[in-house]
């Protein structure tokens, strides 16, 4: 099966800017894509131009294995976007917002409580868009862009503003909408934790060109952990470890630190340990966590 995304040497740039450098992307269908990188990496502009709201300078852009640059208006009535925070008329009710993008997409009535049922908010559908809280509006937002039925939903930031709850109530709303409507996410941040919790598969991307793309479980297992063993004297320790495990260096406490090791590791280091005589009392695992992958990942020179 085609990716419902893919880009091809994608570039562009504003002015003398290179914002976008030969940018690969897939994306596969029922999957929740997650779009990560620091601020100013050029998410934004790779989805304007997913969008064809920018023409690129060099590359192509394919959605549901067509060329966007030929197909433009047929792609985007197969897609949903909600890009930052909605535009919402304040004065309108929740319902009649949902309306005016119904009657543009020219779909039944139907769909609007339909929308609204599936994002929660049916019960308030008549209260002023104003009056609602900042959830709900980014709720509305998604039923504004969900109610043709699209296949592809792209979110630019969409949790930008939200509080915890509101971050998590989305979270599981996102999850909700692909087991239910078969839809393909791919949702931009720069917060790869939060991402962690919601994306199938990711893309890190760092000054316009794409670092990673992959699992977050496979992008873990290639950055090794270390081992910290608590001892009797890391001083004594540390000689004897060296004669073994040059790398080995004495930590805090009494302790001596095996970088770049795993768990696998843990037996052996510790028999040896045993064997010489040098009294153990403790041993820990640490995992690099995911901020200190990411930071590494894209300040790679590795493209």
């Amino acid at each position: 099966m085609s990716p419902i995304i893919t880009t091809e040497d994608l570039s562009f740039r504003y002015g003398q800017q290179s914002v976008v450098n030969g940018l690969n992307l897939s994306v596969a269908q029922g999957e929740i894509f997650g779009f990560v990188g620091p601020n100013g990496a050029g998410k934004s502009t790779t989805i304007k131009l997913l969008l064809g709201l920018l023409t690129p300078l060099s590359g192509t852009v394919r959605l549901f294995d067509r060329n966007l640059s030929n197909n433009r208006i047929d792609i985007l009535r197969r897609i949903g976007t909600l890009v930052e925070a909605p535009s919402l008329y304040p004065h309108l009710t929740a319902e009649e917002n949902l309306e005016i993008v119904r009657k543009v997409f020219q779909v039944p009535h139907s769909q609007c409580d339909n929308m609204l049922r599936l994002t929660g908010l049916l019960e308030v559908k008549r209260r002023k868009v104003r009056e609602l809280s900042l959830g709900m509006k980014q709720r509305l937002g998604i039923a504004m862009a969900l109610v043709h039925s699209p296949e592809l939903l792209i979110l630019d930031e969409p949790i930008n503003g939200l509080d915890p709850e509101g971050i998590q109530e989305f979270r599981f709303f996102l999850k909700r909408i692909v087991s239910e409507q078969g839809v393909t996410i791919l949702i931009s941040s720069h917060i790869l934790s939060e991402l962690e919790q919601l994306a199938t598969t990711v893309g890190i991307i760092a000054l316009g060109r794409m670092k990673y793309q992959g699992s977050l479980s496979t992008l873990k297992a290639q950055y090794a952990g270390r081992l910290v063993l608590q001892v009797s004297s890391s001083k004594r320790a540390i000689s004897i470890v060296h004669s073994r495990w040059s790398d080995a260096v004495a930590g805090e406490n009494d302790s001596i630190v095996f970088p770049g090791r795993s768990r696998t590791d843990a037996p052996e280091i510790l028999a040896f340990m045993v064997r010489k005589g040098i009294d153990v009392y403790g041993m820990m695992f640490e995992q690099p966590n995911l901020e200190s992958i990411f930071i590494h990942v894209v300040n790679s020179k590795k493209d």
